[in-house]
C-alpha cells in the first residue's frame, strides 16, 4: 500500500496541481528528494516481502538511512 499511496499522490496531485498552474522544481528534489522516496518505496517493498513484521535490525537501516538522509539535506540547507 505505501508504494501505492507515494506514487499516486505525487503523480495524482502533483498532476492535476500542474494542470491548474506550472509547479516549478527545485533542483534539490529532482536530485535527491525523488530519488530518495523511489529507494525507500523499493526497500519498503524487500522489507514487506521478507515478512510481515519489521526485524530490529530492518528498523534500525530504516532509521539509518532517514539519519542519513536529514544529513543530507542539513548539509544542502
Amino acid at each position: 500500500n505505501l508504494p501505492g499511496a507515494n506514487v499516486s499522490t505525487a503523480v495524482g496531485i502533483g498532476g492535476i496541481t500542474a494542470l491548474v498552474s506550472p509547479i516549478p522544481v527545485s533542483e534539490g528534489m529532482r536530485t535527491i528528494d525523488v530519488p530518495v522516496m523511489l529507494g525507500v518505496s523499493v526497500l519498503l517493498i524487500v522489507v514487506v516481502a521478507t515478512g510481515s513484521r519489521v526485524t530490529r535490525w530492518e528498523g534500525g537501516a530504516l532509521l539509518a538511512l532517514y539519519a542519513a538522509y536529514i544529513g543530507v539535506l542539513a548539509s544542502f540547507g
